[in-house]
């Protein structure tokens, strides 16, 4: 951390000459060479000015706080905080390392690999057999509510610390086969240590699913986290188009009126079928058409659970869904 006296980036100086330097080529070619990055930071964005009057001032970030990954690993949730300026020319710039951060507790996700448990199905078809009262999506909401709390004890009971797991059982697997080598005809210690290899094996995959899909489910939102300029750009489409009138003419084509001048059309089957009663064929159809691998909804349960247990589940997600498309009402969070 320091001043470095040269920016990153074209947007790191407003006003002055903004000729691009070699000074920040070589800059950020260090940065890359030594793998190193901005930390997360708040306050000043500008660290610097020349402190000159309104039509000379000069706003530059020279001061910069980095890390490598191993400190990223070591304290990832440590930030750096630009102060404001006082009556020096540079922010101050202070180091948290975050390890009295008390992060918010994380949301229920459904891990695909629960669902190669044994105890798996089981657990699903007892909550499923719960009679509750109310509409469709309330009983399938309740239900799922109810089964998250028994996932996560299986989770406990069988997953709790995966990593350190896979390890005993690497080590466990590893010291019978040295005792293997003194008798390799052992046949009490050949069963242990197919048992033993079967065992680390599948606590592998596990550790292995768990690991791809956290990665997958930060990297899809995180994505979705900086989308605000395709969501500018959609508001600006729906500004420019705007439905503002059906017409049905004689010959039964449906007209639908845009503001942007444009027209679209279909037959009016067409447009009946489009407001008609949504099938249990049609919704299970788009459930399995859907990747195992999307985000999780609210829910924390994304399609891979609803697909691998849809005949235990099926029935009661088809008619929530049905509902809602002739209420047009959800229930409140």
């Amino acid at each position: 951390m320091g001043n470095i006296n040269a920016v990153r980036f074209a947007g790191e100086k407003k006003g002055g000459c903004n000729k691009w330097n070699s000074q920040c080529e070589e800059f950020n070619d260090m940065c890359k060479e030594a793998d190193i990055d901005d930390l997360n930071a708040i306050g000043s964005f500008f660290t610097w000015n020349n402190k000159g009057e309104v039509n000379w001032r000069i706003w530059c970030k020279l001061d910069q706080v980095m890390c490598n990954e191993h400190w990223s690993s070591k304290f990832p949730n440590s930030f750096a905080s630009f102060l404001t300026l006082g009556i020096s020319d540079h922010c101050p710039m202070v180091v948290d390392s975050g390890l009295n951060f008390q992060g918010k507790k994380s949301p229920f996700k459904f891990f695909n690999f629960w669902a190669e448990h044994g105890d798996f199905f089981p657990i699903v078809e007892r909550v499923w057999r719960l009679e509750l009262e109310g509409n469709p999506m309330y009983r399938l909401v309740s239900k799922l509510k109810a089964l998250k709390v028994e996932l996560k004890r299986l989770n406990r009971k069988e997953f709790m610390n995966i990593s350190e797991r896979v390890k005993f059982a690497r080590d466990d697997l590893a010291q019978v086969q040295e005792r293997l080598i003194v008798d390799p005809v052992d046949g009490a210690l050949l069963q242990e240590e197919k048992l033993k290899a079967e065992k680390m094996v599948k606590l592998s995959k596990a550790e292995e699913s768990l690991a791809k899909q956290k990665s997958r489910v930060k990297w899809l939102w995180e994505r979705d986290a900086n989308t605000s300029y395709f969501f500018k750009s959609i508001a600006g489409w729906r500004n420019r188009n705007k439905i503002v009138s059906l017409e049905i003419r004689e010959d039964s084509l449906l007209v639908i009126k845009i503001e942007s001048k444009r027209k679209s059309s279909c037959y009016k089957e067409e447009a009946n079928s489009m407001i008609s009663e949504v099938s249990k064929e049609e919704i299970q159809e788009t459930m399995f058409g859907m990747s195992k691998d999307r985000a999780p909804g609210p829910d924390g349960c994304g399609a891979f659970f609803f697909k691998k247990a849809w005949d235990i589940v099926g029935h009661d997600v088809v008619k929530a869904i049905q509902n809602f498309f002739k209420s047009g009402k959800m229930l409140e969070r």
